[in-house]
């Protein structure tokens, strides 16, 4: 995989819910508590750390950005707080993933790409996942017409790539802070405002 853009969207949730959520999430699979401030950043890339930044509410949402994707952490969390949560993942600017999560279960996926990462060739699922639930996504939907905005932006016939059909979601869905990584955030004056959260396999 190349470099990749990923942040994770929960609607309706509180900042000190989500970095609790996350806490509690990575806690039952076996991390422990580390000081995110004592972080190496080769151990970052290696895995040995997860560590997630959380911004404050926004709009309605609260974002945060893990230093590596992991989907059922995601829907545990999802769960743990009883809301609709929305991960976002760009790929090289072409192809842009979703999963859709509510009250801990996966309510949508979307691929842009139905062969990426899929040395296997193009599965069932695969097929299902190119085209966009926009039912299964109003629970975060701002608007009524909204459905159809989504629904002519990431089905139609001729799309865009996957940098515009990030774009577009996001601002249909008005997600302020979707193109924030964990690493970027790590260098930008931004983190000031984040709730900065790590920790280390026992």
């Amino acid at each position: 995989m190349g470099e990749s853009v990923e942040s994770v969207h929960l609607k309706g949730a509180a900042q000190k819910g989500v970095v609790s959520g996350i806490e509690h999430a990575l806690r039952a699979r076996g991390w422990t508590d580390a000081n995110p401030a004592n972080l190496d950043p080769e151990d970052l890339v290696a895995g040995v750390y997860r560590a997630f930044y959380v911004a404050p509410e926004q709009d309605g949402w609260v974002s945060f950005f893990p230093n590596r994707w992991d989907s059922d952490v995601v829907a545990e969390i999802s769960r743990l707080l009883s809301c609709p949560v929305l991960m976002l993942t760009l790929v090289e600017e072409g192809a842009f993933l979703y999963h859709f999560f509510q009250k801990g279960a996966l309510a949508d996926t979307y691929k842009s790409d139905v062969g990426y990462l899929d040395l296997d060739g193009v599965t069932e699922q695969d097929q299902l996942a190119a085209r966009a639930d926009t039912q299964a996504l109003s629970p975060v939907l701002p608007a009524p017409e909204a459905a159809g905005e989504i629904d002519g932006l990431l089905n139609a016939a001729e799309r865009p790539p996957g940098a515009q059909l990030a774009e577009g979601l996001a601002r249909i869905l008005r997600i302020a802070r979707w193109r924030e990584t964990y690493t970027t955030l790590a260098v930008s004056d931004a983190r000031r405002e984040c709730a900065h959260v790590a920790f280390r396999k026992r």
